[in-house]
C-alpha cells in the first residue's frame, strides 16, 4: 500500500513538471512566475493610469505676485479692463482628464503666477507616437493676463 502511495504522488508530481526549454519548473514555481508579471503588469497600469489622470501646465512669460482670484475668458473682446498680456500657457491632459480638470489647473497656475485673468484662445489634441502606439492629449492654449 505505501508503494502505491508512493508511485501515485510521483506520478502526480511529474504531471505538475512543465517543460519549458529543457528546464523542468514545478507548476507551483510556474504559478509564482505568472503571478509576478501579473503583478508587474498591474502595477505598471496603475502608474501609467495615475500619470495619465493629471492635467499639467507649461507657462511662459512673466511673474509677478500670486493672486487670490483669476477671472476666465474665451474671448478678448469681453475684456472691459485695460490689460497686458503677461505670457502663454498650454494646459494638457489625457484622455481620462476633462477640459474643466485642465482648466481649474490653468486656473490654479494662473493664481501662482500672479495673472488677474486667463483667455482661452484654443482647444486642441496633440497626438504622441509611443512604439507601436500613440497618446493622444487634450489641449487648452490660453493667455494669462494683468489688469493695468
Amino acid at each position: 500500500m505505501r508503494k502505491y502511495l508512493l508511485d501515485r504522488t510521483k506520478k502526480f508530481y511529474n504531471l505538475l513538471k512543465i517543460n519549458i526549454g529543457g528546464l523542468l519548473i514545478t507548476k507551483e514555481e510556474n504559478m509564482f512566475k505568472n503571478n509576478f508579471n501579473s503583478n508587474i503588469l498591474l502595477i505598471l497600469i496603475i502608474f501609467f493610469a495615475i500619470i495619465g489622470c493629471t492635467a499639467s501646465v507649461n507657462y511662459v512669460g512673466e511673474e509677478y505676485e500670486p493672486t487670490t482670484s483669476v477671472d476666465v475668458y474665451f474671448s478678448e473682446d469681453e475684456i472691459e479692463k485695460e490689460y497686458t498680456i503677461m505670457g502663454h500657457a498650454i494646459g494638457s491632459g489625457g484622455d481620462l482628464i476633462s477640459n474643466e480638470d485642465i482648466q481649474n489647473k490653468l486656473v490654479e497656475v494662473a493664481k501662482s503666477k500672479g495673472a488677474d485673468a486667463i483667455v482661452i484662445t484654443g482647444l486642441g489634441k496633440s497626438n504622441i507616437p509611443v512604439g507601436e502606439w500613440g497618446e493622444s492629449e487634450k489641449q487648452i492654449k490660453t493667455l494669462f493676463l494683468k489688469y493695468k
